[in-house]
């Protein structure tokens, strides 16, 4: 078995999740439309960010992976894992 096997299975999949067809734009932008933008504060953030690693509980419903990052990168910043002069990348 060729080691090169698992790269092209990653590229391919990684294609896909990156690649926006006509269909995916369209019920991205329906669902955007009928879901309200979450703003969070940072004690909010740090809340969510301790409720799922330091608790380990989930949300009740799929949340938008942007947001996830930007909860995860908050808390790594405050307990050190992330250098607090370094943004996540968009």
């Amino acid at each position: 078995m060729s080691s090169g096997l698992g790269e092209e299975a990653w590229v391919t999949r990684r294609k896909e999740w990156t690649t926006s067809t006509l269909e995916k734009l369209e019920t991205t932008a329906s669902n955007q439309q009928e879901q309200h933008i979450v703003t969070l504060n940072d004690d909010q953030k740090l809340n969510v960010y301790q409720a799922l690693i330091t608790e380990r509980r989930s949300f009740k419903k799929p949340i938008p992976l942007g947001i996830v990052v930007d909860i995860v990168i908050h808390g790594w910043k405050k307990n050190g894992t992330w250098p607090d002069d370094e943004e996540a990348p968009k």
